[in-house]
């Protein structure tokens, strides 16, 4: 007799076409896990009724749901396929400039300057990591090298590299292609993305019958990326699952293999607030709730949808006691952009899941004691940025993964 162990168990997924449509067997992918969990509880109705026996009479079970967990480092492309339901919007179309013949190199800001068009209309935006190939002889070593913009209008970006890299001067002449790599998607105004998977564990050590469970009509409810020094970048999402099943046969019986695309090190990773790079950071967290709402109904087992109601951003920021930027952003309640590309290599156009908050609120500042290094702590709520400069993300939070398809 087999025992089921988490390290023989295959957990894959896939995205449903609609509700209460089990994603069909065929195209999962193997889930990338650091801790994958699943459980189905039942709510318990309780029978009031007194018994002459003195003894309590029997309850009955109520409607159903699925308590789903996921935990792991991020990898570039291998969890692409939850960013979009987290944050409620569609991955945007690939954004790139087209090839253009106008545009202005420089070492100092603004860095890449184009005659006519508009940056803002093609699709770039502040926070964005993007890259440039078409450079010739002296603007070569700008191909292909992954650039955060810092600063935006329509025919001006300001840019900073992660290893402080300088743009390399070019008079305008080259071909040269500007693009986003991979996908972004961000919670829109309207129009929201309602996005529910299939999850299939299966465990083939156990050699007798239901070693196969399936949880479907599962929706992400919310969860959290944290980053700390000397780490990977790690997330852990929330998924609630409204349908069960269990047999004795893999459900998707020939899932893609897992990635073997490197994780986003915390030690190669960026941190820019209101245009500036921060090089004193200790920390970051985001924290996501997207304020689930299941209405119970009569005559009916299971929960008949899952809303969710309303995105809300929160975390903490931790840096070292270099200057009052955040102070003072915090006793004025100024707003600030944060945005946290994180890269899986040191390399030049190493790829990257990047992170982005166009408006955020600083709402408490503390500082340890102690004679080590003094850090101060920023709790933060993020906002809507409804209002938009121009330029930016309208929305709460945006995802950038460079190997989103």
């Amino acid at each position: 007799m087999g025992y089921g162990t988490g390290a023989n168990r295959i957990v894959s997924f896939k995205r449903q076409s609609a509700l209460g449509t089990i994603a069909t067997t065929s195209g999962a992918a193997q889930l990338r896990r650091a801790d994958f969990s699943a459980n189905w509880n039942r709510s318990t109705i309780e029978n009031p009724e007194i018994r002459p026996d003195r003894q309590k009479a029997m309850a009955r079970g109520g409607m159903a749901t699925g308590d789903l967990q996921w935990s792991g480092p991020v990898s570039p492309g291998s969890q692409s396929g939850f960013w979009d339901a987290l944050v409620m919007g569609a991955y945007q179309s690939a954004v790139t400039s087209g090839a253009l013949t106008n545009v202005t190199a420089a070492a100092s800001a603004p860095h890449f300057t184009r005659a006519t068009g508009s940056w803002i209309t093609d699709g770039f935006r502040l926070g964005q990591v993007i890259r440039c190939t078409g450079w010739t002889t002296g603007g070569v070593s700008n191909n292909s090298r992954n650039f955060i913009i810092t600063a935006i209008t329509a025919t001006q970006l300001t840019v900073s590299t992660r290893d402080g890299t300088a743009v390399a001067a070019k008079a305008s002449g080259d071909s040269v292609t500007f693009t986003a790599p991979g996908k972004y998607c961000y919670t829109p105004q309207s129009s929201f993305l309602d996005a529910y998977m299939t999850f299939d564990e299966w465990s083939p050590d156990v050699d007798v019958g239901g070693r196969d469970e399936v949880w479907w009509d599962a929706r992400i409810t919310g969860g959290n990326f944290k980053a700390d020094p000397n780490g990977n970048l790690v997330s852990q999402l929330n998924m609630t699952a409204l349908a069960y099943q269990k047999g004795n046969a893999q459900y998707f019986s020939s899932p893609s293999a897992i990635s073997a695309t490197d994780v986003c090190s915390t030690s190669t990773g960026l941190l820019v607030a209101n245009g500036t790079v921060i090089g004193y950071a200790t920390g970051i967290d985001f924290n996501i709730d997207l304020k689930p709402d299941m209405p119970a109904v009569v005559n009916a087992s299971k929960y008949p949808f899952i809303l969710a109601s309303q995105i809300n951003v929160t975390g903490t920021l931790k840096a070292l006691w270099f200057d009052d930027t955040f102070d003072a952003a915090f006793l004025a309640e100024t707003d600030i952009g944060i945005y946290a590309p994180f890269f899986n290599g040191p390399g030049a156009a190493a790829e990257f899941v990047n992170i982005g908050l166009p408006q955020t609120r600083l709402f408490s500042s503390k500082k340890n004691g102690g004679i080590t290094s003094t850090v101060r702590e920023y709790t933060y709520i993020a906002g809507p940025n409804a209002s938009a400069a121009t330029g930016t993300v309208q929305s709460t939070m945006f995802v950038q993964d460079s190997l989103a398809p």
